[in-house]
């Protein structure tokens, strides 16, 4: 069964570079979106193996997609792909189960590896 992939990203030109590069690279089925409302949503309709998730997103931030899928017994590997440097930021994802903690600028091969981690 195909492993799928769920991109939460508010940066159209990030979005487009994670999905782009990780359908040219992989035969994992990707599916995105672009606030946290949104995020929510597919994260219950497309049910994903992975999420590459960021934190500073309008609506329900990623720190609240988090708690909402902790909250919810839902055990879906997440990888943080942030812009925020704070160490208390990354601290605080690690504390709250996520799997990685990527910053931006990030070089694709790079998060390609971690979600090959994750799903091979």
């Amino acid at each position: 069964m195909q492993k799928k992939i769920l991109v939460i990203e508010d940066s159209l030109l990030t979005r487009n570079q994670l999905v782009k590069y990780l359908k040219a690279n992989t035969e994992y089925q990707i599916e995105e979106a672009k606030e946290g409302n949104e995020g929510i949503a597919k994260v219950l309709e497309f049910k994903p193996d992975c999420i590459l998730l960021d934190l500073l997103i309008p609506g329900i931030t990623g720190f609240d997609i988090i708690k909402y899928m902790k909250t919810n017994e839902l055990s879906i590997p997440v990888i943080v792909i942030s812009a925020d440097t704070q160490d208390t930021s990354r601290n605080k994802c690690m504390e709250m189960g996520v799997n990685n903690f990527i910053r931006k600028p990030f070089k694709l091969n790079f998060v390609l590896d971690a979600v090959n981690m994750i799903l091979l």
